[in-house]
C-alpha cells in the first residue's frame, strides 16, 4: 500500500475575494529579495518578466499598498526592491503556510 501524503494549497484574499499572494507570487518576492531585480527574479524562477510582473502589480492593486519599487535604469542598472509591506505581507504568508502544514501532519498523523 503506497503512503498517503497530504497536498494543499493556501493563500490570501481581500474580503471582495481577490487574490493577492500565494505561492508563486511569494516565490517571486523572495527571488526579489535575493537579486534585488525583477527580470533576475523571473528568471532565476523560469517564469517570464511579464507574468512575474503581472503577479506583482495584482497583488498590490487587491491588497491596496505597493509591495515592490522599482528603478528604471536601462541595461542590468534597473532595480526592485521589496517595500516594509511586501515584507510583512510575505512574512504573514510564510507564517501562514507553516502552521497550516503543521497542523496538516499533526492530524494525518493522527488519523493514521
Amino acid at each position: 500500500m503506497a503512503k498517503l501524503v497530504p497536498r494543499f494549497k493556501i493563500w490570501l484574499e481581500n474580503e471582495k475575494g481577490e487574490y493577492i499572494i500565494g505561492a508563486g507570487t511569494a516565490k517571486i518576492l523572495e527571488a526579489i529579495q535575493k537579486t534585488n531585480s525583477l527580470k533576475k527574479a523571473a528568471k532565476k524562477l523560469g517564469i517570464s518578466y511579464k507574468h512575474a510582473w503581472s503577479l506583482i502589480k495584482r497583488a498590490e492593486k487587491a491588497y491596496g499598498i505597493r509591495i515592490v519599487n522599482t528603478k528604471r535604469g536601462g541595461i542590468e542598472k534597473g532595480q526592485t526592491h521589496i517595500t516594509n509591506e511586501g515584507r510583512r505581507l510575505l512574512e504573514i504568508f510564510n507564517e501562514l503556510q507553516k502552521a497550516v502544514e503543521k497542523a496538516v501532519e499533526k492530524k494525518m498523523e493522527e488519523i493514521i
